[in-house]
Protein backbone atom coordinates (compact mmCIF):
# COMPACT_ATOMS: atom_id res chain seq x y z
CA UNK A 1 0.00 0.00 0.00
CA UNK A 2 1.10 3.84 -0.92
CA UNK A 3 0.24 6.14 1.55
CA UNK A 4 1.61 8.53 -0.82
CA UNK A 5 -0.89 11.34 -1.20
CA UNK A 6 -2.75 10.61 2.00
CA UNK A 7 -4.97 13.70 3.31
CA UNK A 8 -3.94 14.27 6.92
CA UNK A 9 -6.11 16.65 8.82
CA UNK A 10 -5.83 18.33 11.81
CA UNK A 11 -9.24 17.48 13.35
CA UNK A 12 -8.18 18.84 17.01
CA UNK A 13 -5.64 22.10 16.33
CA UNK A 14 -3.97 23.52 19.83
CA UNK A 15 -1.19 22.11 21.86
CA UNK A 16 -1.55 18.98 23.54
CA UNK A 17 1.38 18.52 26.20
CA UNK A 18 1.67 14.72 25.63
CA UNK A 19 -1.67 13.41 23.71
CA UNK A 20 -1.81 9.89 23.77
CA UNK A 21 -3.54 6.40 24.45
CA UNK A 22 -6.18 7.30 21.80
CA UNK A 23 -9.45 4.92 21.27
CA UNK A 24 -12.47 4.85 19.27
CA UNK A 25 -15.55 5.05 21.75
CA UNK A 26 -18.43 3.14 19.99
CA UNK A 27 -21.16 4.08 22.20
CA UNK A 28 -20.26 7.83 22.30
CA UNK A 29 -19.05 8.11 18.65
CA UNK A 30 -16.03 9.92 19.56
CA UNK A 31 -12.46 9.67 19.83
CA UNK A 32 -11.23 9.58 23.21
CA UNK A 33 -7.76 10.44 24.22
CA UNK A 34 -5.76 11.42 27.25
CA UNK A 35 -3.09 14.87 27.79
CA UNK A 36 -0.81 13.22 30.36
CA UNK A 37 0.69 15.40 31.12
CA UNK A 38 -2.00 17.66 31.71
CA UNK A 39 -3.90 15.72 33.42
CA UNK A 40 -7.33 15.63 31.42
CA UNK A 41 -9.16 13.21 28.98
CA UNK A 42 -10.13 14.56 25.73
CA UNK A 43 -13.49 13.30 23.24
CA UNK A 44 -14.64 14.70 19.62
CA UNK A 45 -16.43 12.72 16.62
CA UNK A 46 -13.51 12.22 14.02
CA UNK A 47 -14.24 15.35 11.51
CA UNK A 48 -16.89 17.50 13.50
CA UNK A 49 -16.62 18.45 16.73
CA UNK A 50 -14.87 20.75 18.95
CA UNK A 51 -13.27 18.60 21.55
CA UNK A 52 -14.42 18.19 24.40
CA UNK A 53 -12.92 17.61 27.97
CA UNK A 54 -14.36 14.40 29.92
CA UNK A 55 -12.21 14.66 33.12
CA UNK A 56 -9.25 16.58 34.60
CA UNK A 57 -6.98 15.32 37.48
CA UNK A 58 -4.49 12.68 38.18
CA UNK A 59 -2.43 11.70 34.75
CA UNK A 60 -3.92 9.25 33.00
CA UNK A 61 -1.27 7.36 31.27
CA UNK A 62 -4.29 4.75 28.85
CA UNK A 63 -7.79 4.04 28.82
CA UNK A 64 -9.64 0.65 28.31
CA UNK A 65 -13.99 0.64 27.77
CA UNK A 66 -15.99 -0.64 30.02
CA UNK A 67 -19.06 -2.41 29.18
CA UNK A 68 -21.34 -0.04 29.96
CA UNK A 69 -19.26 2.41 28.00
CA UNK A 70 -17.56 3.69 31.27
CA UNK A 71 -13.53 4.54 30.88
CA UNK A 72 -11.10 2.42 32.74
CA UNK A 73 -8.15 5.36 33.64
CA UNK A 74 -4.94 3.91 34.49
CA UNK A 75 -3.84 7.13 36.14
CA UNK A 76 -0.21 7.45 38.68
CA UNK A 77 -0.80 5.46 41.46
CA UNK A 78 -4.26 3.79 40.73
CA UNK A 79 -7.10 2.79 38.60
CA UNK A 80 -10.17 4.44 38.57
CA UNK A 81 -13.85 4.69 36.74
CA UNK A 82 -15.07 7.34 35.13
CA UNK A 83 -18.87 7.64 34.25
CA UNK A 84 -20.63 8.86 31.27
CA UNK A 85 -22.19 11.37 33.72
CA UNK A 86 -18.40 12.45 34.70
CA UNK A 87 -17.54 10.59 38.12
CA UNK A 88 -14.32 9.37 38.88
CA UNK A 89 -14.23 6.78 41.09
CA UNK A 90 -10.93 5.19 42.28
CA UNK A 91 -11.24 1.29 42.43
CA UNK A 92 -7.56 0.40 43.76
CA UNK A 93 -4.62 1.80 44.46
CA UNK A 94 -1.02 0.26 42.72
CA UNK A 95 1.71 -0.30 45.30
CA UNK A 96 4.42 -0.20 42.83
CA UNK A 97 7.28 2.48 44.02
CA UNK A 98 9.78 1.50 41.33
CA UNK A 99 7.70 3.38 38.87
CA UNK A 100 6.05 6.88 37.96
CA UNK A 101 2.55 6.50 36.17
CA UNK A 102 1.05 4.03 33.90
CA UNK A 103 1.27 4.13 30.34
CA UNK A 104 0.26 2.56 27.36
CA UNK A 105 -2.56 -0.38 28.22
CA UNK A 106 -4.12 -3.08 26.15
CA UNK A 107 -7.50 -5.25 27.13
CA UNK A 108 -7.08 -8.64 26.13
CA UNK A 109 -10.77 -10.86 25.40
CA UNK A 110 -11.18 -12.12 28.91
CA UNK A 111 -11.33 -8.69 30.23
CA UNK A 112 -7.94 -8.90 31.84
CA UNK A 113 -5.34 -6.14 30.74
CA UNK A 114 -2.01 -5.66 29.78
CA UNK A 115 -0.50 -2.21 30.91
CA UNK A 116 2.87 -0.51 31.31
CA UNK A 117 4.40 1.78 33.78
CA UNK A 118 6.90 4.27 33.60
CA UNK A 119 9.88 3.49 35.46
CA UNK A 120 11.91 6.06 37.68
CA UNK A 121 15.56 4.64 35.94
CA UNK A 122 16.27 2.65 32.95
CA UNK A 123 15.28 -0.39 33.94
CA UNK A 124 12.61 -0.52 36.74
CA UNK A 125 9.66 0.12 34.41
CA UNK A 126 8.23 -2.64 32.70
CA UNK A 127 4.93 -5.00 31.55
CA UNK A 128 1.78 -5.58 34.23
CA UNK A 129 -0.87 -8.31 33.73
CA UNK A 130 -3.87 -7.22 35.32
CA UNK A 131 -6.27 -10.20 36.04
CA UNK A 132 -10.02 -10.10 36.06
CA UNK A 133 -9.81 -10.65 39.82
CA UNK A 134 -8.06 -7.12 40.36
CA UNK A 135 -4.97 -8.33 40.97
CA UNK A 136 -1.79 -7.20 39.37
CA UNK A 137 1.27 -9.46 38.14
CA UNK A 138 4.71 -8.17 37.30
CA UNK A 139 5.18 -9.96 33.51
CA UNK A 140 8.87 -8.28 33.00
CA UNK A 141 10.89 -5.02 34.33
CA UNK A 142 14.25 -4.35 32.60
CA UNK A 143 12.84 -1.30 30.59
CA UNK A 144 12.31 2.64 31.41
CA UNK A 145 9.32 3.40 28.87
CA UNK A 146 7.34 0.14 27.94
CA UNK A 147 4.65 1.45 25.21
CA UNK A 148 2.36 0.71 22.26
CA UNK A 149 1.03 -3.01 22.13
CA UNK A 150 -1.61 -5.12 19.50
CA UNK A 151 -2.67 -8.26 20.02
CA UNK A 152 -3.60 -10.18 16.56
CA UNK A 153 -7.54 -10.77 15.64
CA UNK A 154 -6.43 -14.95 16.85
CA UNK A 155 -5.68 -13.45 20.27
CA UNK A 156 -2.20 -15.58 20.00
CA UNK A 157 0.41 -13.02 19.60
CA UNK A 158 1.15 -9.77 20.98
CA UNK A 159 3.62 -7.15 19.74
CA UNK A 160 4.78 -4.83 21.88
CA UNK A 161 7.02 -1.18 22.03
CA UNK A 162 9.65 -0.68 23.89
CA UNK A 163 10.93 2.61 23.69
CA UNK A 164 13.94 2.00 25.38
CA UNK A 165 15.31 -0.33 22.92
CA UNK A 166 13.85 1.62 19.89
CA UNK A 167 12.06 -1.63 19.29
CA UNK A 168 9.01 -3.71 18.50
CA UNK A 169 8.71 -7.39 19.96
CA UNK A 170 6.44 -9.92 19.25
CA UNK A 171 5.32 -12.28 21.97
CA UNK A 172 3.40 -16.43 22.10
CA UNK A 173 0.97 -14.47 24.28
CA UNK A 174 0.46 -17.65 26.30
CA UNK A 175 3.67 -18.18 26.84
CA UNK A 176 4.35 -14.44 28.34
CA UNK A 177 1.94 -14.98 30.70
CA UNK A 178 2.92 -18.48 31.83
CA UNK A 179 6.09 -17.14 32.12
CA UNK A 180 8.22 -15.71 35.11
CA UNK A 181 9.48 -12.49 35.24
CA UNK A 182 13.05 -13.46 35.56
CA UNK A 183 12.91 -15.32 32.16
CA UNK A 184 9.71 -13.60 30.74
CA UNK A 185 12.08 -11.18 28.21
CA UNK A 186 14.17 -14.19 26.81
CA UNK A 187 10.17 -15.54 24.81
CA UNK A 188 10.73 -11.29 22.92
CA UNK A 189 11.17 -12.12 19.03
CA UNK A 190 12.33 -8.35 17.46
CA UNK A 191 10.59 -7.43 14.87
CA UNK A 192 11.33 -4.50 13.98
CA UNK A 193 14.66 -1.64 15.02
CA UNK A 194 13.06 2.15 14.47
CA UNK A 195 15.70 3.97 11.92
CA UNK A 196 14.45 7.47 12.57
CA UNK A 197 12.90 8.48 15.98
CA UNK A 198 12.13 6.29 19.05
CA UNK A 199 8.91 3.90 18.35
CA UNK A 200 5.67 4.59 20.58
CA UNK A 201 2.14 4.23 20.42
CA UNK A 202 0.94 1.25 18.09
CA UNK A 203 -1.76 -0.57 16.91
CA UNK A 204 -3.09 -2.61 13.79
CA UNK A 205 -4.93 -2.78 10.67
CA UNK A 206 -7.88 -5.47 8.98
CA UNK A 207 -4.90 -6.80 7.13
CA UNK A 208 -2.71 -7.86 10.16
CA UNK A 209 -0.33 -4.53 10.05
CA UNK A 210 1.30 -2.86 12.27
CA UNK A 211 0.97 1.46 12.63
CA UNK A 212 4.07 2.67 14.93
CA UNK A 213 3.87 6.48 15.83
CA UNK A 214 7.43 7.72 15.59
CA UNK A 215 8.17 9.96 19.02
CA UNK A 216 11.20 12.38 17.40
CA UNK A 217 10.55 11.28 14.18
CA UNK A 218 7.76 12.89 12.59
CA UNK A 219 5.97 9.85 11.61
CA UNK A 220 3.58 6.99 11.68
CA UNK A 221 5.19 4.17 9.53
CA UNK A 222 3.06 1.08 8.17
CA UNK A 223 5.03 -2.09 8.85
CA UNK A 224 4.22 -5.89 8.31
CA UNK A 225 4.31 -8.43 11.11
CA UNK A 226 7.93 -9.23 10.09
CA UNK A 227 9.34 -5.78 10.07
CA UNK A 228 9.16 -4.58 6.66
CA UNK A 229 8.33 -0.56 6.32
CA UNK A 230 5.24 -0.09 3.91
CA UNK A 231 4.93 3.37 4.26
CA UNK A 232 4.82 5.80 6.21
CA UNK A 233 3.12 9.59 7.04
CA UNK A 234 5.09 12.33 8.14
CA UNK A 235 3.95 14.76 10.54
CA UNK A 236 4.90 18.30 10.83
CA UNK A 237 5.20 17.79 14.57
CA UNK A 238 8.38 15.93 15.80
CA UNK A 239 7.13 13.72 18.21
CA UNK A 240 4.38 11.36 17.46
CA UNK A 241 2.68 9.50 20.18
CA UNK A 242 0.02 7.48 19.19
CA UNK A 243 -2.41 6.60 16.50
CA UNK A 244 -5.90 4.00 16.57
CA UNK A 245 -8.39 3.47 13.82
CA UNK A 246 -11.71 5.30 14.83
CA UNK A 247 -14.73 6.62 12.82
CA UNK A 248 -17.97 4.43 10.86
CA UNK A 249 -16.47 1.11 10.03
CA UNK A 250 -12.98 2.39 11.87
CA UNK A 251 -12.15 3.74 8.64
CA UNK A 252 -9.98 6.86 9.73
CA UNK A 253 -6.56 6.42 11.11
CA UNK A 254 -6.28 8.98 13.99
CA UNK A 255 -2.74 10.67 15.28
CA UNK A 256 -2.01 12.11 18.73
CA UNK A 257 0.77 13.75 19.12
CA UNK A 258 3.29 15.93 21.79
CA UNK A 259 3.01 19.89 21.75
CA UNK A 260 0.49 19.96 18.87
CA UNK A 261 -2.96 18.77 17.44
CA UNK A 262 -4.69 15.80 16.72
CA UNK A 263 -5.12 14.29 13.02
CA UNK A 264 -7.33 11.98 11.03
CA UNK A 265 -6.56 10.24 7.63
CA UNK A 266 -8.22 8.24 5.43
CA UNK A 267 -5.01 5.18 4.81
CA UNK A 268 -7.07 3.37 2.79
CA UNK A 269 -7.78 0.25 5.52
CA UNK A 270 -9.78 -0.22 8.08
CA UNK A 271 -9.19 -1.24 11.74
CA UNK A 272 -10.16 -4.01 14.18
CA UNK A 273 -12.45 -3.52 16.49
CA UNK A 274 -11.25 -3.26 20.28
CA UNK A 275 -11.94 -5.79 23.34
CA UNK A 276 -13.42 -4.40 26.01
CA UNK A 277 -14.71 -5.21 29.36
CA UNK A 278 -16.88 -8.36 29.49
CA UNK A 279 -17.84 -7.29 33.01
CA UNK A 280 -18.32 -4.54 35.63
CA UNK A 281 -15.83 -3.20 38.03
CA UNK A 282 -16.73 -3.22 41.45
CA UNK A 283 -15.02 -0.96 44.13
CA UNK A 284 -12.56 -2.54 45.87
CA UNK A 285 -9.12 -4.03 45.33
CA UNK A 286 -10.56 -7.86 44.78
CA UNK A 287 -13.03 -6.50 42.54
CA UNK A 288 -13.23 -8.35 39.14
CA UNK A 289 -12.20 -6.30 36.52
CA UNK A 290 -13.94 -5.76 33.13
Amino acid sequence: MSLDGVELIEVAAGAYSLGEGPLWHEEMRRLVWTDIDAGRVHAMSVMDESPLTLYEGAKVGGMTLQRDGALLLFRERDVARLDADGAVRSLFDVDEPQTERFNDVLALEDGSVLAGMVGKDEESGGLFHVGVDGSMRLLFRNTKYPNGMAVTRDGQTLYYTCSTRGVIVRFDLSALLASEPESAWDLAEVVWRCTRGTPDGLTMDAEGRLWSASWGGGRVVRLSTDGEELGEIGLRERNVTSCCFAGDGLGMLAITTAGGGVYACDVGVRGIRGVRGVRGVAEHRSAILG
